[in-house]
């Protein structure tokens, strides 16, 4: 395993031009949600935010937040603009 930032790094110098890949694009990927309970995957993704100090890009957090909930996203403080977004995710409850 390999830290996500690093590995983009170096994939955008290997695979210039090249659409790379994130954990999270894997693990919403239909394909994906359709052979693991999307329960578990839930899990998996707010385990590997609040334990594992997965980072995301910030243009993918409305894709996470989608995913885990948003009673779920207000526990992941590493989630990009995390602060900003606590006003606009406490009126979706």
């Amino acid at each position: 395993m390999i830290d996500e930032k690093i590995g983009r790094r170096i994939g955008s110098k290997e695979l210039e031009g090249k659409v790379i890949g994130r954990i999270i694009d894997m693990l919403v990927h239909p394909q994906v949600r359709s052979r693991i309970n999307v329960d578990e995957l839930r899990n998996i993704v707010l385990d590997a935010l609040q334990l594992g100090g997965m980072s995301i890009d910030k243009n993918d957090t409305e894709k996470v937040v989608e995913f885990i909930g948003v009673e779920n996203a207000m526990k992941c403080t590493s989630l990009p603009g995390y602060q900003k977004l606590m006003d606009g995710w406490a009126e979706k409850l």
